[in-house]
Parts: structure tokens; sequence; C-alpha cells
């Protein structure tokens, strides 16, 4: 391919200041966005630190070099008209100056004694659909609602009043300078971080991504657990689903419930890491395995989280019993009945983040039922076809934001149909 027939990606320039004891950080971004041949306006920012009003305050917003006096955030949305010569060229240059007053929680944006985690941190434009325009979803009290395309970061973090031991885990690799940290990372969906100065850290190596582990010291044999097992799941998916560009990998002990992906970093919540006994027979080892498959079903091949999270958190939930049955074949029948079974899961797993108002019922349905049909669906087809499909499903839709119909046509490909008697267990009809 030649260069003038290369795809042009969006570019986030960010440069950040972080004062630890103030907990602010000011920002100046810039972002090179290439409009689709089809664009209308209003062209749409996610600012998703602004569901807390109190968190983000604008400054000066420069379109193209011109000062933008219109605007104003709106349910976490910025939205911006462009002129007809804007429109014309499809491209803009957006320069943004913000500050984020990180809130004193555990979250996901959010500090606590032993942490500054940011993700969802700036100002973004989502996928761009020809249909539905930008694919922009309000919150749910369940699952994720965000949808990202892929764009290069060039990232520029400084810290000030930062001790001594002080760590910044983020998604990428660090070009390190006393305070200040330079990122860049290329063809990725999001850039997230955290900053801790207690933080513990191990690294592994497999092949060319650089698997790092973030813990505290009371918590550090399932650190390095937690970082065994995301060494493993990334073997094993490398051989058996597919490779990935990924320079490095960042978990991070997350004083927040649960857990949360982003590219190249994850969180994991303190709970598994807090009862951890040693034994895989445990929530930590499985999920270190599922939060690390998210680099292959998020990352890599994305699909509509508000609408279709089935098509990663239930293929990252079985993503776990292929890792167990890789690893640990003796516990096998444990992890079905400790993580799926016993919960009796109900539900239909192609719902969307809006069709359950409890985290319970969401998860059953979408994770867990979600387990259930594709190794039912296995069953019915072999080991062999499953794997194929599974494998072409990744291979032909990297980099591009899947849908369900891409899933079953890579088993149509195969002469395999996957809508069956099977299915309609699993699966509600749409007009449901």
């Amino acid at each position: 391919m030649q260069a003038s027939e290369e795809i042009k990606r969006d570019q986030y320039r960010i440069s950040a200041v972080l004062d630890l004891v103030t907990h602010r950080l000011d920002v100046q971004e810039e972002i090179q966005y290439y409009l689709p041949a089809n664009y209308e306006n209003p062209l749409m920012l996610v600012i998703e630190a602004a569901s807390n009003p109190k968190v983000i305050t604008l400054g000066e917003i420069l379109v193209d070099g011109i000062t933008e006096t219109q605007a104003n955030i709106e349910n976490r949305i910025l939205e911006l008209n462009l002129l007809d010569s804007q429109i014309e060229k499809q491209e803009v240059n957006l320069k943004i100056r913000y500050t984020v007053n990180i809130p004193a929680k555990a979250a996901r944006l959010g500090y606590t004694k032993n942490q500054i985690n940011f993700g969802d941190w700036y100002p973004y434009i989502p996928p761009y659909d020809s249909s539905r325009g930008f694919l922009v979803y309000p919150p749910s009290p369940v699952g994720e609602h965000l949808n990202y395309g892929l764009a290069d970061f060039d990232i520029l973090i400084t810290l000030e009043n930062a001790p001594p031991s002080t760590q910044v885990a983020a998604s990428a690799l660090a070009d390190q300078k006393e305070n200040v940290y330079f990122y860049q990372l290329k063809n990725a969906r999001s850039f997230a971080w955290s900053v801790g100065s207690n933080y513990q850290v191990e690294s592994r190596q497999v092949g060319d991504i650089t698997i790092y582990s973030y813990y505290i010291l009371a918590d550090q044999a399932a650190g390095k657990a937690a970082l065994d097992s995301a060494t493993q799941a990334v073997t094993y998916y490398q051989d058996q689903i597919g490779q990935i560009a990924l320079p490095s990998l960042s978990i991070v002990e997350g004083d927040f419930i649960d857990g949360m992906e982003y590219q190249g970093l994850f969180f994991l919540g303190q709970e598994y890491y807090r009862e951890f006994t040693g034994s895989p027979r445990s929530y930590l080892v499985p999920l270190s395995a599922h939060e690390t498959a998210h680099q292959w079903f998020y990352a890599a091949v994305a699909n509509n989280q508000a609408l279709e999270p089935w098509l990663d958190e239930a293929l990252c939930t079985y993503m776990e019993s292929l890792y167990m049955e890789k690893y640990y074949p003796d516990l096998l029948g444990w992890w079905w009945n400790y993580r799926v079974l016993r919960f009796a899961p109900q539900g239909w797993v192609n719902s969307s983040v809006y069709d359950y108002p409890s985290f319970r019922q969401y998860v059953d349905a979408v994770y867990l039922r979600g387990a259930l049909w594709l190794d039912d669906f296995r069953s019915q087809i072999g080991d062999d076809a499953f794997m194929k499909g599974l494998q072409d499903y990744f291979s032909e839709n990297m980099g591009k934001l899947a849908s369900s119909e891409n899933f079953f046509d890579a088993y149509r490909e195969l002469g395999i149909d996957p809508l069956t008697n099977l299915y309609s267990v699993y699966f509600k009809a749409s007009n449901q």
C-alpha cells in the first residue's frame, strides 16, 4: 500500500500537569480529526468527566485556530458546529484547555490514599456511523456505554509535588526524565493511567509485550498471581486467537469495586486481591485472564458496548473458561460452578446495557448466559470449527467496530448456521 492510500487516524496530543497535593490536572489537548465523507453537523466530543459538573472546567476552545464562543457541555457532550469550508477539507484541528479537579473517591477517575486514577479523563470524538451519526449513548447503571475509535496518542505528563516513590502505570511505555513522562501509543482506542506512591511493580515479558503488575505491598502474593495469570493468558491468546500489536500491558490493583479495561491497561478491584488465598480457586486468577482478553475483544476488535455488550463481555468470560481448560484443567468444573452455575443465570445474551436495572441481572444475562451459549455452541459444532470461527472473526474485524452479524458471518463462511434452535434459547428476537 502506498503512503497516499494509508488510512488516516485521528491524532490526540495532550500535555498535562498533575499536582499531587491539590489533585488538580491542568491540560492542553489537541485533536486532529479526519471527518468521514458523510459527516453532518454537529461535531460531538464526549467528556465523560463532566458527569460530575464540579470535576471539569473548560477553558479556551479553538477550532482551526478560531475561538469557539458557543461551546457548552450538556449531558457530557460538547457539540461544535463546523463551517462549510471546514467540512469540505474533511479535517479539523481542535485545541482545548481544561482543568480536571479529581474527585476524592475510589473510582476510574478519582483519588484515594493509595492512587490517583485517570480513566476516561480527556474529551474525545466517538466513532461515526453513516446511519446513526456519532455513537453517543447515555450512561447506564450497569455496563459500559462508551464507544471508541482508533487514534494515535502523544501524551506528556508532568508531576508536581510527587514523592520520590511515585510510580505511574499507563497504557503505554514511558520515556521518563525525572517527573516528566512521555508516551506514544499508536492505533489505540483509549489511554488510561494511574499514579501511586506505594505501588510495588513487577514485570514479565511475552514476546514483544511487557506485562506489569502494580499492587500494594500488603497484597504482594495476589499481585504476583495476577501477573502470572495475565502472562499465561497473553501467551495462550496470542497462540489461539491471533497476534496483537501491544507494546505493554499494565495490571493495576484498583481501590474501586470490580475492574475496568482500557487499551494496554486494566484495573482489578482490591477485593479480589484481599480474598486471594494463594490458589487459582478464586476470582483473581480467572478475572485477570478475563481482563487480559479485552485486549483482543474491546481493544483489537471493538463492538458497540452500549447496545451489544455480549460481543466483548460474553467472549471474555468464555475466554476465562478456555484459560482454565488450558492451565488448570482439573479446576474447569470448579470454574463453571463458582463463576456461572451457582447464580442460575437468566436473561437474554444480546441485551443492551439498558435492559436490566441491576448489576446481577445484567451480568447473569450478558456475561454468564453468554458463556453458556458459547460453550453449548462449541459442543454443537466441535472444538476445531468453534476455534476457527473465533479466529476468523478476530482476524476479519481487527481494528473495526464489529457487530453480532460479523460474529455470525465468521461461522457462516465455514458453512455453519449459528441461528439454530440453540440460538433461540439464549438470544431474544429483535422485536422482543
